[in-house]
């Protein structure tokens, strides 16, 4: 029994050494500078489950306050993009815009 005791205290023992490891380690290489990253995602055609793809692409890229998604449409139906741009409009840090709007987001986004 004692043994499983001092075994179950390295095993803790040594995933907090790895914790504080990955602390140290995120405090050294961490940036003052806020960096700023745009997710970009082109959607084509119909699509079902839009809204649930959606929110995977948000809560999976949205790191930081810093991160954007953008929703390209290039080609895609009616419905989708009605979805779409309800969802837009529930989330400030997501856009949708034409494959020709693109470049002058992406031009004003680097700009700031």
């Amino acid at each position: 029994m004692e043994f499983i005791s001092y075994g179950i205290l390295l095993l803790a023992a040594f995933i907090g050494f790895i914790h504080i490891f990955d602390v140290i380690e995120r405090w050294i290489i961490r940036s003052n500078q806020p960096v700023s990253s745009i997710v970009i995602v082109p959607l084509e055609g119909h699509i079902d489950e839009i809204e649930m793809l959606a929110r995977e692409f948000r809560s999976k890229y949205r790191k930081n306050d810093n991160t954007s998604l953008l929703f390209v449409d290039v080609g895609m139906d009616k419905e989708t993009r009605d979805i779409c741009e309800t969802f837009c409009g529930d989330y400030s840090d997501v856009l949708l815009c034409d494959d020709c709007q693109v470049y002058n987001l992406l031009k004003m986004s680097i700009a700031k």
